[in-house]
């Protein structure tokens, strides 16, 4: 009925691609079990904010395009 394949094994592991993992987020992953793991962490929240920051600014730049356009449909492109 079931029959149960393990996986070929692996030369050598590498990330995910999808993740979107490169050298230097492994390299934070394995400094958070060190002491160095509030440095890592103040690292990854400044970049959250920045990413975040971000993300506000092109949504209020959507909005205020959109607005325009509502009140100028002649101008809408």
């Amino acid at each position: 009925m079931f029959t149960f394949s393990a996986p070929p094994p692996c030369r050598r592991w590498t990330p995910c691609p999808s993740r979107g993992m490169n050298l230097r987020s492994l390299a934070a992953d394995l400094l958070c079990w060190t002491v160095a793991a509030p440095l890592v962490r103040s690292w990854r929240q400044r970049k959250m904010a920045q990413r975040t920051q971000i993300r506000r600014d092109v949504m209020r730049v959507e909005d205020l395009l959109k607005a325009i356009v509502r009140a100028h449909p002649d101008v809408a492109w």
